[in-house]
Formats: structure tokens, C-alpha cells, sequence
């Protein structure tokens, strides 16, 4: 099924946020790499370590420690920003596509082109539509944050999730959170999420601590919620209670299959419940954010 790019839908942006291009050179992403059927946890390093000129556009080049290889993306990346949209070079079609478009507001969407996988002659699509926005403060820089959902359309295949985009540090489950290929499901390596972004300017924040931007772990799959922070019932049946002591200012709540796959993204309501009714039934990983993006913790659940 042949499908056009769906344009993006700007409206200028007049918070007060903090301004700052893409990538700037040292730059750098850490992200938590995990592995389907296994323990182990490795981490995927992306490094903004160069300008570079390509089809007339002054770019960054960013080189990979690892890749997700389910993702059918190169082992470095061309990108580059203008006013508040971020693109990257498209080998597929040698062009550019928009990445992020930071100037969206609620109910805006940009699309991006993907060759089908299985036949290069068809073209799918994945839609970015814009949920809800907010800012978040990283290191006392406030930073526009986009809450999404993705979109994918395929001939055979089409699937929605959701996802959480941070101006200057991206989404935060992984740069490019592209769906698996055409629906097929990967049993190689995913990302669990970023660890560490660091630049010059907004220097260096950690998304999980105490977990260090670069660690690595043989037989580990599950970082302990807190003490002070409970998950029940576990098992549920679809709804479950997050009890924790008042110090603690959680935001919203992310629940992942075990290959890693993002199936509900979930502001945290006052009463502290989350509905996961809608999910098939199995074992998740849930993860707890506070209101600076920060992780405080994971743990499983089970859906009966």
C-alpha cells in the first residue's frame, strides 16, 4: 500500500524554554540495551562527533556504540534542526524526513516514509501525533516535553503506541522509536529506555539513577521499585494502585511486554490508578517517572 507523507502541522511555540540546536558537537545519548529471551543488559551510546554537508545541509554526524538491529537503521546518523524540527538523512529515499517537530502543539502530527520491508516497491507510513504537551526541567533548563502517539501503517500490518519526546534529548525510549519491521516481532536486542543525555550547555542528567550512563550486567531483568513506592494488586486483572509516601512526586507510569515493546504511557492520576485493561493478558515491566523525567524504579506485573 503506497502512502504519502503526512506533513507536518507547525504553530510557533512562545513558552519560555530553554533555545538550543540538535546535537550539538560532544553530545551524547546513553540508552539502556536489553535482549529478548536473555538477563543481560549492555548499554547503546549515540555521540554527536562531527559537522558535515550533505544535499546542502549543514550536519551533525552522530556515531553508535551498538545499534538496535531490528530497526534497520545505519551504524551512524545524519542530522541536522532548523528553527524547532529536527530531521535525518533518509538512505532509503536520500533525502530528509522530520525526526521531531518541536513547535507541535496539541492535536498537531508530522509523518515520516518507511520502505516496506518485505517489498521496496511499497511505502508505509508512521504518523507522530501530538497527545498532550508540557515542559520539564533538566538541570534548571526548562524543556519542552511532547506526550505522542505513534501510528504505523503497513499493507499488511498497522500498530499504534505511544511515546514521551524531550526537547534537545529526544524520546526517551530510544532516537529512533520506530516500529519492529513491518509487525514482525525482534528477538535481538531493544532499548529499555535512555540512561544519560550530556551536552556542554545542559550538562550532564541522569534518567536512571543510580544506574551509571555506561554500566553493564550479566543476569539482571528487573531494577526494584523503592520501598516506599507499592504496586498492587499484583497479580490484576487490569487496574492496579501505585500507594507511595507524599516526598516522592511520580508523573506518569510506562508498561512494557518483556521484548521491550511500549504498550501504554500513562500520566499518573491523583487517585493513583492505572488502567491496563485493554492489554492482553501476561507479564509487563513497569516503569515509575517523576516530574523531571527521571526513573525511580521498575518492576513486573503480572495481567491475569
Amino acid at each position: 500500500m503506497k502512502t504519502t507523507l503526512i506533513l507536518a502541522l507547525g504553530l510557533f511555540y512562545s513558552l519560555n524554554v530553554f533555545p538550543q540546536d540538535w546535537a550539538p558537537i560532544g553530545a551524547v545519548w546513553h540508552y539502556d540495551e536489553q535482549f529478548a529471551f536473555a538477563g543481560d543488559i549492555d548499554y547503546i551510546k549515540f555521540e554527536s562527533v562531527k559537522d558535515t554537508t550533505v544535499l546542502g545541509k549543514l550536519c551533525k554526524k552522530i556515531t553508535k556504540r551498538h545499534r538496535l538491529y531490528c530497526y534497520n537503521r545505519a551504524e551512524y546518523e545524519i542530522m541536522y534542526s532548523s528553527n524547532d524540527t529536527v530531521y535525518f538523512y533518509d538512505l532509503d529515499f536520500n533525502g530528509f524526513q522530520i525526526l521531531y517537530d518541536f513547535s507541535a502543539g496539541i492535536g498537531d502530527s508530522w509523518g515520516i516514509l518507511l520502505k516496506d520491508v518485505n517489498d521496496t516497491s511499497d511505502i508505509d507510513s508512521l504518523q507522530i501525533s501530538v497527545d498532550s504537551t508540557d515542559t520539564t526541567t533538566i538541570n534548571g533548563n526548562q524543556l519542552k516535553r511532547l506526550f505522542v502517539t505513534y501510528s504505523f501503517v503497513g499493507e499488511m500490518f498497522q500498530n499504534s503506541y505511544q511515546g514521551i519526546i524531550i526537547q534537545s534529548v529526544g524520546d526517551i525510549a530510544y532516537m529512533f522509536n520506530f516500529p519492529f519491521n513491518d509487525g514482525m516481532v525482534c528477538d535481538m536486542n531493544y532499548s529499555d529506555g535512555i540512561r544519560c543525555y550530556e551536552d556542554s550547555v545542559l550538562g550532564l542528567y541522569l534518567f536512571m539513577p543510580p544506574t551509571p550512563c555506561d554500566a553493564v550486567a550479566v543476569g539482571i531483568t528487573e531494577f526494584p521499585v523503592s520501598e516506599t513506592i507499592t504496586i498492587s494488586p499484583n497479580p490484576t486483572n487490569g487496574v492496579f494502585n501505585i500507594h507511595f509516601v507524599s516526598s516522592y512526586k511520580l508523573e506518569y507510569v510506562l508498561v512494557r511486554d518483556l521484548l521491550g515493546r511500549l504498550v501504554l504511557v500513562e500520566r499518573l492520576r491523583s487517585d493513583g490508578t492505572v488502567d491496563m485493561s485493554h492489554v492482553s493478558n501476561g507479564t509487563y515491566l513497569v516503569e515509575l517517572f517523576g516530574s523531571d523525567s527521571e526513573s525511580l524504579g521498575r518492576t513486573k506485573i503480572v495481567k491475569i
